[in-house]
């Protein structure tokens, strides 16, 4: 797939309000839907330009200094790229910990960033552009040398009511 990253428009290179679930009823039948984990963190905006990386919380404040571990492993991140995700700490079990996160100053090797989003790559802003066209340049251009503690966020092809079942199974 050939994406012309000429043709879109100049990204502002700062704080974006992050996009919000949406609550429903039933789940969507009809059109294109991407299934991941519901990850149970703080949603954050990894934003690179001028060689700096900055950190921001769905609020736009900056987190650089309460996950310095994250904001250094994203020194391989292109400059003029906005990639959205979520800061996870995990138990011992593998599983996202909203109260592990909570004392994450303590236990700061288990956190990790879930990419899940492209929102500006290469000084253009990707917004307009359908998501599974934003995933393949997060999977094989923004994240190609990514490493822990940055991770990407997995997508399933399943039924969604296979997806509810298996995470409460698992305790998801």
């Amino acid at each position: 797939m050939k994406i012309d990253l000429k043709s879109l428009p100049k990204a502002k290179l700062d704080f974006i309000e992050p996009m919000l679930d949406k609550a429903v009823d039933r789940l969507p039948v009809k059109g294109e839907w991407l299934y991941e984990l519901k990850l149970d963190g703080y949603r954050a905006l990894a934003t690179k330009k001028r060689g700096a990386l900055t950190l921001f919380s769905r609020r736009g404040n900056e987190l650089n200094k309460r996950f310095p571990r994250i904001s250094e492993a994203f020194d391989f991140l292109e400059d003029n790229t906005i990639v959205d995700g979520e800061i996870v700490a995990l138990d011992n079990q593998g599983r996202p910990s909203f109260t592990s996160l909570q004392n994450s100053l303590r236990r700061a090797r288990s956190l990790y960033f879930y990419a899940f989003d492209l929102l500006a790559y290469q000084g253009k802003d990707l917004r307009k552009l359908p998501l599974s066209d934003r995933r393949v340049l997060l999977e094989e251009y923004a994240l190609n040398n990514a490493h822990d503690p940055i991770r990407l966020s997995t997508v399933f092809n399943a039924a969604p009511n296979q997806l509810i079942a298996a995470a409460k199974r698992i305790g998801l």
